[in-house]
């Protein structure tokens, strides 16, 4: 592009960056980065999220967290890529603070927000804290638990062994539970070794025949091997 004398804009940094996180090339990111600032001020969130995430997934945290911090605060995206680079690298608490921060700078949060924020509590074993914002997430903030916030609590009580309460969970759900659902649960089931509710979510995800994600991945294949045998073993 440059050998063409054409003038990049905030569509190409943005997808040269995430190209870069991808790759984890920080060399590379760090150069389009100034490269970027060259232009001038950025202030495009979408550009300025892919600046955080690049560092973030490159995993240079401190330096996606003081880019984070040197920008301006006024929109949601950003917020919610520096709340999710927390949460992928298993920095819990630090993306339960990152939200109380986000709320005193009245900062609406969105549906990502609480996805990234579940996930990381589930990751790090937040069970009481991960309850705590499904619970408040519609009547604080006004946003409905869609299908990805309850596979993020079924992962949460799972993870904890807390498999009757991810049943439960399961089971109040207002819409029909897809094949994220059960094929988190039977993951926790395996992992517990809780193998009669592993025949239910298995009967659960054979049942939904082509509706589940094809092609499946090996590991949950082989769950449901795993489950199919204890059951012809038992009922043999």
């Amino acid at each position: 592009m440059r050998s063409t004398e054409t003038s990049p804009n905030v569509f190409t940094f943005s997808s040269a960056l995430k190209a870069c996180g991808r790759l984890a090339d920080l060399e590379q990111g760090r150069s389009i980065h100034a490269c970027l600032l060259k232009h001038g001020p950025v202030g495009d969130e979408y550009t300025t999220s892919s600046i955080v995430d690049m560092y973030a997934s490159c995993g240079a945290l401190e330096e996606s967290h003081r880019v984070f911090h040197g920008l301006p605060k006024g929109d949601v995206v950003t917020w919610n890529t520096m709340i999710g680079s927390y949460a992928s690298h298993g920095y819990g608490r630090k993306a339960l603070e990152l939200y109380e921060k986000m709320v005193e700078e009245e900062v609406k949060p969105s549906h990502v927000t609480f996805i990234s924020l579940l996930s990381a509590c589930s990751r790090c074993g937040l069970v009481d804290e991960g309850v705590r914002l499904f619970e408040r997430m519609t009547p604080d903030h006004g946003v409905n638990p869609r299908m990805e916030h309850y596979a993020c609590m079924v992962d949460l009580f799972g993870r904890a062994g807390m498999l009757e309460k991810a049943r439960s969970l399961i089971e109040s759900m207002p819409f029909e539970p897809d094949s994220s659902i059960w094929t988190v649960l039977l993951a926790s089931c395996r992992v517990h070794g809780n193998v009669e509710l592993a025949a239910q979510a298995r009967d659960h995800l054979l049942a939904m025949g082509g509706k589940i994600a094809s092609p499946m991945s090996s590991c949950i294949m082989c769950t449901l091997r795993w489950a199919t045998g204890w059951t012809q073993r038992n009922q043999g």
